[in-house]
């Protein structure tokens, strides 16, 4: 994997984190290494004098990100705490530092052994492969059985109710209008966007128990021992909130893998609208990816231009199961 180029990320100096790792654990930085992959928040392997290794995560700048993503690293705390109470593989968190007083906000983490499901996976096995969605499955069904009683987010300043249907259509608001703020081009215009998902709104009154989401756990964010088919971690929570379970990673594609379907244990696309909700959760996620690249300013047009195919493909998809 290489590392993810985007202006968004925060620059560590070497001085700022050696002033860091002797405030929080008095000793010694013997080496920073940049970690590689992340698109949202600067990720730092720091090794202390005693050899622990320590994941250092700091917040981008909040002026500079899309109004849904302000706070986020809140987030991440609160769900690797949920999750870590929950028996889940998740870093133990050593400070949450909120202070101003060395960067920006940054939380310092355990760091777990293992490799990255998605950069190992094409040299496993078909069963190794089987074991891993399986477990994956089994991970994300402990995840909804932690339940809140409003739907919304993770940060102080989140936005709450019982309602899903306000939860998430304030949620598409806020990315639509940073798009809109931005000059972003859609593949379809903005007032069509939001005309069509709200006259389909109702499919989201369906939703009455929020459940803890964690959205982004894609193969990136799971970390595997390849030797034995074991998963070792589950990492990068930040956009964890609480909400409808369709809204998993897992369940984008609409056919999602059976081994993470046996794990799991259920299948929610069975229910009633499932299929239709699934598919605005969608055309919501490409509106995002497409958007979000605007504020990032990655170094590369590529995923931009993987993300402006995904939202075109998806928006077929969302005319074809409306119009049936």
């Amino acid at each position: 994997m290489t590392v993810i180029h985007s202006q968004l990320k925060i620059q560590l100096d070497h001085v700022i984190a050696e002033k860091i790792v002797a405030f929080y654990f008095a000793q010694a930085l013997t080496e920073l290494t940049v970690l590689d992959g992340g698109y949202f928040a600067s990720v730092f392997l720091l090794t202390l004098a005693d050899q622990r290794k320590v994941v250092l995560k700091i917040a981008p700048d909040q002026n500079k990100v899309m109004t849904y993503e302000q706070q986020m690293i809140y987030a991440e705390f609160t769900a690797l705490e949920l999750l870590r109470h929950a028996g889940l593989p998740v870093p133990k968190v050593y400070a949450f530092d909120t202070s101003g007083m060395f960067c920006t906000d940054f939380l310092l983490l355990e760091f777990l052994e293992g490799y990255s499901y998605r950069q190992v996976k094409p040299q496993l096995a078909p069963e190794g492969i089987g074991q891993i969605n399986q477990r994956i499955g089994q991970h994300i069904r402990t995840v909804h059985r932690i339940k809140s009683p409003t739907f919304g987010g993770l940060t102080p300043n989140a936005k709450r109710s019982p309602s899903w249907r306000e939860v998430f259509l304030e949620l598409l608001e806020s990315v639509l209008l940073n798009g809109e703020q931005a000059g972003v081009e859609l593949p379809r215009a903005y007032a069509q966007i939001r005309q069509e998902i709200h006259a389909l709104a109702y499919v989201l009154e369906e939703v009455k128990e929020p459940c803890l989401v964690l959205f982004d756990l894609w193969e990136g964010n799971v970390l595997v021992k390849p030797e034995t088919n074991e998963l070792t971690g589950i990492i990068d929570l930040e956009r964890a909130f609480w909400a409808d379970p369709l809204l998993e990673d897992q369940f984008r594609s609409l056919e999602p893998d059976a081994n993470f379907m046996l794990g799991y244990g259920a299948n929610p696309l069975k229910m009633p609208h499932a299929l239709m909700r699934r598919s605005v959760y969608n055309v919501f996620l490409g509106c995002v990816m497409v958007i979000e690249c605007t504020y990032r300013k990655y170094g590369t047009n590529d995923f931009e231009e993987y993300s402006r195919g995904y939202l075109a493909d998806e928006l077929e998809r969302f005319d074809r199961l409306r119009l049936t």
